[in-house]
């Protein structure tokens, strides 16, 4: 398969993902915390639709990500937009920006997919990094509540909504590493009206609320607040995905 199913179908089998909420979160972080900013930094950009929203509200955007694949599809979008974007391969864990920026946001829960502890505090140190002082770092996690209460051993079904992708979506999560792993079986229905299978699996790891705080203290953030999502809810007990709020610590003169 030269092209990943999983981005192929991104778009449709994620069509409920509110990212006008998302863009609308990030521009009032902006304004309260980080008046002056202009630059922001998609990091693991998935299909570019939130960068090309960040874009049309004025910033200037820089996009990464791993998947090859997903970056075509991002370049796509943002040309068929006329939104300038610049785009680029990258690890989150080894960031390197043209220049410093001054907003860093990674959404949908890329960092979950750091599943070792160096990784995650690789990315927070090389966010930190390619940001300005006191530049905002802005970005989710599911909680270790979604993995031990959605996920866990559960298997789940989607359809796009014109019946021509189907994806079973089953999650296998091991309390003791806390890592969960996904296999995906889609069904994509073909010009003759038959149905292709394709297999893929991926891999997250929850990490708990307090040591994501401590994590972002040692490299070298503040943590401004967390939220129980990107509509700017309270963080509670029941909360399946939380919303970090830093900024990199100023310079002291």
């Amino acid at each position: 398969m030269a092209q990943s199913v999983f981005v192929k179908y991104y778009d449709k089998l994620l069509c409920d993902v509110d990212y006008e909420q998302m863009c609308k979160f990030i521009c009032e972080a902006k304004d309260k915390y980080a008046a002056d900013a202009l630059c922001v930094s998609d990091v693991s950009c998935g299909t570019g639709s939130l960068a090309v929203l960040l874009a049309k509200r004025g910033f200037d955007v820089h996009a990464s990500d791993i998947s090859e694949d997903m970056l075509s599809f991002a370049a796509q979008k943002a040309f068929e937009s006329g939104e300038k974007i610049i785009f680029s391969h990258q690890n989150m864990r080894d960031l390197i920006l043209p220049k410093q920026t001054d907003i860093i946001i990674s959404t949908l829960d890329s960092a979950n997919s750091l599943v070792s502890s160096g990784d995650l505090q690789r990315f927070f140190v090389s966010a930190n990094k390619n940001l300005v002082s006191g530049g905002l770092f802005i970005f989710d996690m599911n909680s270790v509540l979604k993995f031990e209460n959605v996920y866990a051993d559960n298997t789940y079904t989607l359809e796009d909504e014109k019946g021509e992708t189907f994806l079973s979506w089953s999650n296998f999560y091991n309390k003791k590493t806390r890592i969960c792993d996904f296999y995906l079986t889609y069904f994509c229905r073909t010009k003759d009206g038959k149905y292709e299978r394709y297999d893929e699996t991926l891999r997250e790891r929850a990490y708990s609320k307090r040591y994501v705080c401590a994590c972002l203290e040692k490299c070298g953030f503040e943590l401004i607040k967390v939220f129980g999502g990107y509509d700017g809810a309270e963080c509670s007990e029941c909360d399946e995905r939380w919303v970090f709020l830093a900024k990199k610590a100023e310079r002291k003169a």
